[in-house]
């Protein structure tokens, strides 16, 4: 069922356009708004119950999946979070509109999308690195969550994900990211082996190697370096939009590798 589930989901999110109701944004906006309200549950002097507001939204699917006793409801309510959970779709019409304002020569216009993504030139990193960082936030960690704890493990990520952009203060902020830390330690260093087998091995397999123990290494450094290390990208003056296209394109034969691995274990009953 989990690999019918990612297929079934990520086939879905390719093909069609999202309405309100299947957007995380419609139910965890609310709900942060409503932990926002209750000072006594989530106040900005007490940083420690953002832990609390991720762990909420956890154990209720935790609860549910466990109150399911019908394979059918378990599979259909797995592609709801799944399909819920994976991708945002204002994140990709803005990067499509850093297309169409950059193959049309509007300067001005590719800028203001770029810094809609909260792309940041003077961290040192590309515009391509900081897009394959969005799809491992939207894509590769919620797969990887998903193949570990189901739902559950898709509803874990993605409220961390949201808590953390969306928390009052520094303080709660940095609880959550810490949170984040942590869940983005394993699917990380997933993916950026899955970048020397779908990349350029030698060239990749260096940068890997720094970072594969380093605790005090980030996740987004490891992704972001270890696919500028596995992808070549010619400089091109003329054209911004090669670079970051060539990046993504790795993510994506990334996902698809995560897929394959997925059959395998699925085929020799490691994953049911």
């Amino acid at each position: 069922m989990t690999l019918i589930s990612l297929l079934l989901v990520l086939a879905l999110d390719r093909l069609t356009t999202k309405s309100d109701i299947w957007r995380s944004e419609t139910y965890m906006l609310p709900y942060l708004d409503f932990m926002k309200s209750s000072q006594w549950l989530y106040s900005p002097d007490k940083p420690w119950q953002s832990y609390l507001a991720v762990a909420i939204p956890t154990l209720l699917a935790w609860a549910l999946f466990q109150y399911l006793d019908s394979s059918l409801l378990i599979l259909l309510c797995n592609l709801a979070i799944l399909f819920v959970a994976v991708g945002c779709p204002h994140i990709r019409d803005k990067y499509k509109g850093y297309l169409q304002a950059s193959n049309r020569g509007d300067f001005a216009a590719r800028d203001l999308f770029a810094d809609e993504l909260k792309y940041q030139p003077d961290t040192g990193t590309s515009f391509g690195q900081h897009m394959v960082w969005i799809n491992f936030r939207y894509y590769f960690a919620i797969a990887v969550w998903f193949l570990i704890l189901g739902g559950t493990g898709a509803v874990l990520y993605l409220t961390a994900r949201i808590v953390e952009s969306q928390a009052p203060d520094e303080a709660s902020r940095h609880s959550a990211a810490r949170v984040l830390t942590i869940l983005d330690w394993i699917p990380a260093r997933l993916s950026a082996c899955g970048f020397l087998l779908v990349g350029h091995f030698t060239q990749g397999v260096k940068a890997f190697s720094r970072y594969l123990l380093d605790v005090t290494i980030s996740a987004k450094e490891i992704v972001t370096q270890v696919a500028k290390s596995s992808e070549e990208v010619e400089p091109d003056n003329q054209d911004c939009t090669e670079e970051p296209c060539t990046m993504l394109r790795l993510a994506k034969r990334n996902m698809m590798l995560l897929l394959a691995v997925t059959v395998v274990l699925t085929l020799s009953g490691w994953i049911s």
